[in-house]
């Protein structure tokens, strides 16, 4: 991008009046003004020649045009014209203009900068306000949207200011702006960088002032805020939407209740239900907290693809059994910083299943040989379950690893995305997932998982599914509401063994081979029987190897409408031609039990049979080809979701808040 060459406010302005072009015409002085100069000539003489002078110009008025005022004006005020201009940057250009044609003599610096009360100067690149604005001496509105500006010196703006706009600058500090500033009525500073405002927007700088915009800033500290803009007397209209603090979920009603004189709030008029709603709200400090409130919501997901394992049940081996699952993943923010130092060798953790993820067990003892076995395997032998933990094997975790060992994503993923299948939360109580860490170095926002329930395969599954997940960096909330959320609908697929199946170094299942070698080895075919039975029944004893991840779909949701006020998104999105990958294994393992099924047929079939078979060799071919047009059919899934921004209806609200937090705080110390 090019530098941007430095341009103040009033050269900016002078580019814009010599557009008017005064001394052209029809403005001006020429010879098309013969009528009204011989009338304004004190020695007008019959029939004789006369030269009038008017800044160093002569004219010669017998041989002059025979034009009037009137005509000229028509000239500049007709559409149809193509001297004809438009004046939206300015209510008194055209006035201006009129009276260069009428009064020519009049049109001298000073006499044009005083005509303008409404400046318009819009996306100019200008970028300092300077000295030269004084020179509009009855100046009461001027726009500078648009532009690069950085500070505003109240010292340059005209005494005679009542509106300032400066929407969409590079404006950051406006300490200078607080220094003498004119008696504004408006201002303007929406969309700008403003973090803070110190003490600068008080009744003791702007005792005049109705309306404040401060729209889509970098604005924290609601009640801070609140209690400075108490101090402004006349303020009626207030625009704080597209702030971080316009997300909490008490914003409205503590403004409301806190500025009774308020009749419009981001450009919403506060009708009298509200006050009444929120009165006694101000009153609840405590309770509004810097902290935004979003429950997510899943509603139902249809058009999976079925797994081989409910399409062909007979086509598939005894073991393992395949437990499938599906699930809806949010991807939420979080502040993450680097560690000062890192770990020189990973620490190993196991847990037993995702049931109880939370229960982390370290394994400082692990050695190398161990290690490498679980990472391969994904299941301990059996000679050394002892030395650990009893029951099922779950999910290996490495501490120095940004994501889980094996984890499968079949999309690409973005390296700010992790995807956490380990964290198991109470659907009724609120995640907190925004909490910035106290370790040393640069911020870096990047994004964490808050999983939905867990469903098994169904044409349709209605989830009914909600969570309320509070975000604690409102900064980061509102960049992140900007961009927008991802949302990605995965599989997991955890294959369980039984414990006699797992033999020397790999997992192959040979339940046939172990039963055989049970029966010589201790001569008991009951206790082997039992052991055949164990297939059938339930996979809490079984062996789990670690939950595979697959990403079936992804989607993004927009999420800007929160910070334009509205406070709940709902919808419902598609993709087309959805295939998942475990449908192509199945339809690839058919084809092969179809061949071998094939094979042994025409072994074992006479040859008056096959003779017949060949008559007819298309008939299977079209039943099995409509069965994989069946499983390769294009699909439409369907994900609706919906996201809501927590907002208190009335003051009872925060009552309830302060109730559930009392609560809390008595269960606390009852567990102490």
């Amino acid at each position: 991008m090019a530098d941007i060459v430095p341009l103040t406010a009033f050269k900016a302005i002078q580019d814009q009046i010599k557009t008017l072009c005064l001394r052209d015409f029809p403005c001006g002085t020429g010879s098309w003004h013969k009528t009204d100069l011989l009338s304004k000539n004190k020695h007008r003489k019959s029939g004789a020649q006369v030269i009038y002078r008017y800044e160093d110009v002569q004219l010669d008025i017998d041989d002059a045009d025979e034009e009037n005022s009137d005509q000229l004006i028509e000239l500049i005020t007709d559409p149809r014209s193509p001297w004809y201009m438009e004046y939206s940057w300015s209510k008194e250009a055209g006035t201006l203009k009129e009276k260069a044609i009428k009064s020519p003599w009049l049109i001298k610096p000073d006499f044009v900068y005083s005509c303008f009360q409404t400046l318009n100067i819009d996306d100019k690149s200008v970028t300092e306000i300077d000295e030269g604005l004084l020179r509009f001496k009855n100046l009461e509105e001027i726009t500078l949207s648009a532009n690069y500006i950085k500070t505003v010196n109240s010292s340059y703006l005209p005494a005679s200011l009542k509106v300032l706009e400066l929407c969409a600058n590079d404006i950051d500090d406006i300490t200078d702006l607080c220094s003498r500033p004119p008696p504004l009525r408006h201002l303007g500073l929406g969309r700008n960088r403003i973090s803070t405002l110190g003490n600068c927007v008080s009744g003791t700088f702007w005792p005049e002032l109705v309306s404040l915009d401060l729209s889509y800033n970098d604005l924290c500290g609601l009640t801070d805020l609140v209690k400075m803009f108490s101090t402004l007397p006349k303020l009626r209209n207030l625009t704080l939407q597209g702030n971080p603090v316009s997300l909490i979920s008490g914003y409205r009603g503590y403004v409301i209740d806190s500025l009774r004189n308020l009749t419009v709030l981001d450009d919403k008029q506060i009708s009298v239900d509200e006050k009444y709603s929120f009165n006694g709200l101000a009153t609840l400090e405590e309770l509004v907290r810097d902290e935004a409130l979003v429950q997510l919501g899943v509603i139902s997901l249809k058009g999976l693809q079925c797994p081989p394992e409910i399409m062909n049940p007979n086509s598939q081996p005894d073991y393992p059994v395949i437990e499938r699952t599906y699930f809806v993943q949010f991807m939420l923010p979080r502040v993450y910083q680097e560690p000062v130092e890192k770990l020189e060798a990973p620490s190993a953790y196991l847990f037993t299943d995702m049931q109880s993820a939370n229960e982390i067990t370290p394994l400082p003892e692990m050695d190398k040989g161990i290690l490498e076995q679980v990472l391969i395997h994904g299941v301990l032998h059996n000679k050394h379950q002892k030395r650990f933990q009893q029951g099922s094997i779950g999910i290996l975790l490495l501490a120095d690893s940004s994501q889980l060992m094996t984890t499968d994503i079949t999309q690409p993923r973005d390296v700010t995305q992790t995807v956490d299948v380990t964290q198991t939360v109470d659907p009724s109580q609120p995640i907190d997932v925004a909490q910035p860490t106290e370790t040393e170095g640069t911020p870096q926002t990047l994004t964490e998982p808050v999983n939905s329930s867990f469903l098994p395969w169904d044409d349709h599954m209605q989830f009914n599914w909600t969570r309320d997940v509070t975000l604690k960096d409102l900064l980061t909330v509102r960049d992140f509401f900007r961009t927008g959320m991802d949302v990605h609908v995965m599989e997991q697929t955890v294959e369980a063994y039984p414990q006699w199946a797992v033999t020397g170094s790999n997992n192959k299942m040979e339940p046939k081979g172990r039963e055989q070698k049970d029966k010589k080895k201790t001569k008991e075919p009951e206790k082997a029987k039992e052991r055949l039975k164990k297939k059938t029944a339930s996979t809490e004893d079984f062996l789990k190897s670690p939950p595979k991840l697959t990403n079936i779909a992804s989607f993004h949701v927009p999420l800007e409408c929160f910070l334009n006020g509205e406070l709940e998104y709902k919808n419902t999105f598609t993709k087309i031609n959805v295939v998942s990958q475990t449908s192509i294994l199945s339809k690839m393992s058919e084809e092969k039990i179809d061949k071998k099924m094939d094979k042994r047929k025409a072994s074992s079939k006479s040859p008056a049979v096959k003779k017949d078979r060949k008559k007819s060799p298309q008939l299977k071919d079209i039943g099995r080809r409509k069965q994989g047009d069946e499983m390769f059919a294009p699909t439409e899934l369907q994900l609706a979701i919906s996201v809501k921004l927590g907002h208190w209806l009335t003051a009872l609200d925060a009552v309830a808040v302060r109730k559930s937090a009392s609560l809390g705080e008595i269960v606390n110390a009852v567990t102490k």
